[in-house]
């Protein structure tokens, strides 16, 4: 995700950058104003600095927070910082230490850096401080505090914008207190975990209160999220991805509620459980989101309560639904397209079934059933979203099939429903724009105004039958969108590979794509002037 740093942040921090430079000598204390007050840091402070006049700096969070009170910010310039740390009791060494409240405003995430250099924990915020955290990374945190992010006591944090990642064992922990995190990356945390640990490497939750919004959570050694008991966890679109070792993407012993989000591409090394996805030991809902192409199962149920609606899961490479216990609820959800079947049921209790559902192999107890073939296609773009997902197939049987109240919105934020009611599953057919149903061109007797030339209106073909729009010649491109039939569009440029032409996509104005001519009622007509559109790379398997 791209990170802004306000004009203001960006010239004060220029300002103390030449200050620095200059070598002025304007470290003289001076009191405190009443009220909040900005302090600065920048690669190029001292320790001799107060911090708190735009002309000089202190050279660590770690000195700024300290000379702080509780409301004042911190003002951080581009950099990797290094000191930041805390001698401990037992000899060894804590991290940032926040005892009050503060904020705390990087430059971006991308180089406002703070590297524990494998020596201690990255930040703690703990005492009941409120604290306010934006555009930093916190990285590589280790030693006998290994790890990235500890929120504790009470306390809350939020964390926005941000990336943490490369740490050796948890990215963020969170005990008995508060966070919320809205567009940060949590990466390639829980290298030092053994693959049998019951610990989440990206997020754990103990006990505490996680909202998760606009995030990602992947490329974690052991699992997602953990959610232990007592915990609650809220993860609203966000993508929980390609994290590896002995836990799924997300393990809940809480309460849980995920919403217009992905749980996608998890695999194990270690798996102690039939799924890869989701386990459930306590109380979860589900709406708007997809599980899918995880190495183990879909979703684990383990005697717990779980409510599925507007949900895909797809493509996992065991069960895509394994359900024990009385409390299964599953509406208006696709579940399909899995490699052992597609749900794992107690033969004694089986599943809630409320409003409409459909499987593709009859296992799931669903009144409709249909070859997932024709249920879904598969979208790994995402419509410019940070999330893969699952379309539906040109006819499905999901589309229009939703029975009882719509949900507001599906997984990508379009407004339900898009036609005379909503979609099964996680994601909603946008209605296909009808751009112009009158005939080709033909020549006119208008005559240009004087000195200007008439420019030649583009030629145009009409579909022939419901057709796929593809980003290149071949079923194994993705999909822009579907075109319904007998929908006139305007050719753009004619293909590389002769069977294909390249048009301008109805649904999305000034995107092309590439229809096959057999799929057309009439031949295209190629001007010599057309340009030749040549065939994109084949795309490579999760690319």
């Amino acid at each position: 995700m791209p990170h802004r740093t306000p004009v203001y942040i960006s010239a004060i921090l220029v300002m103390v950058s030449l200050a620095c430079k200059m070598g002025l000598d304007l470290s003289t204390e001076t009191p405190l104003p009443a009220g909040p007050v900005d302090f600065y840091v920048s690669p190029l402070g001292s320790d001799d600095n107060h911090c708190t006049s735009l002309q000089f700096a202190c050279p660590s969070i770690t000195a700024a927070a300290a000379r702080s009170r509780p409301g004042d910010r911190i003002l951080v310039a581009p950099g990797v910082y290094t000191r930041e740390s805390h001698p401990t009791e037992g000899g060894g060494q804590e991290g940032l230490i926040l005892i009050q409240d503060l904020t705390i405003l990087g430059s971006s995430a991308a180089d406002t850096i703070i590297d524990a250099g494998g020596l201690h924990s990255g930040i703690v915020i703990r005492d009941g401080a409120n604290v306010n955290i934006q555009n930093i990374t916190v990285r590589n945190a280790g030693g006998n505090s290994p790890y990235g992010v500890v929120v504790l006591d009470g306390s809350f944090l939020e964390l926005e914008n941000s990336v943490v990642q490369e740490n050796a064992n948890i990215g963020i922990w969170v005990k008995h207190a508060n966070i919320s995190i809205t567009g940060v990356t949590v990466t390639q945390n829980g290298a030092a975990l053994p693959n049998n640990t019951a610990t989440a490497a990206g997020i754990l939750n103990e006990g505490g209160q996680v909202s998760i919004t606009n995030s990602s959570i992947e490329g974690n050694y052991n699992g997602g999220i953990f959610n232990t008991e007592g915990a609650v966890l809220n993860v609203i679109h966000s993508a929980v991805a390609n994290n590896s070792g002995g836990l799924p993407g997300i393990t809940n012993l809480g309460e849980a509620v995920i919403s217009r989000s992905g749980i996608y591409a998890n695999r194990s090394t270690f798996l102690t459980g039939p799924t890869s996805g989701i386990e459930n030991r306590g109380s979860m809902q589900i709406d708007s989101s997809h599980i899918s192409q995880n190495q183990g199962g879909g979703i684990n149920n383990l005697e717990a309560s779980l409510s599925l609606s507007y949900v895909t899961i797809a493509f996992n490479e065991k069960a895509g639904l394994y359900a024990a216990g009385p409390q299964v609820r599953v509406s208006n959800s696709i579940i399909a397209g899995h490699t052992e079947r597609d749900c794992v049921l107690d033969p004694e209790q089986g599943i809630i079934l409320a409003d409409a559902n459909l499987d593709s192999d009859g296992t799931c107890g669903f009144p409709k059933t249909a070859p997932p073939t024709e249920i879904l296609f598969e979208v790994m773009e995402g419509y410019g979203d940070f999330i893969p997902q699952f379309g539906l197939a040109v006819e499905s049987p999901a589309i229009n099939a939703a029975a009882g109240p719509c949900v507001p919105q599906d997984l990508r934020g379009i407004d339900r429903p898009q036609g005379s009611a909503c979609d099964l599953g996680a994601f909603e057919v946008e209605e296909v724009l009808i751009v112009s149903t009158l005939p080709a061109p033909t020549a006119t007797s208008e005559t240009p105004a004087a000195g200007l030339t008439a420019l030649p209106a583009p030629p145009v073909v009409v579909t022939a039958r419901d057709v796929l729009c593809l980003e290149g010649p071949g079923s194994w491109y993705a999909i822009v969108s579907a075109i319904s039939e007998e929908v006139a569009v305007n050719e753009i440029a004619r293909g590389a590979d002769p069977a294909w032409v390249v048009v301008d996509n109805p649904r999305y104005p000034g995107r092309s794509c590439w229809l096959q001519i057999n799929d057309l009622a009439n031949l295209p007509l190629f001007p010599i002037s057309f340009p030749v559109a040549p065939v994109p790379p084949t795309p490579t398997p999760g690319g």
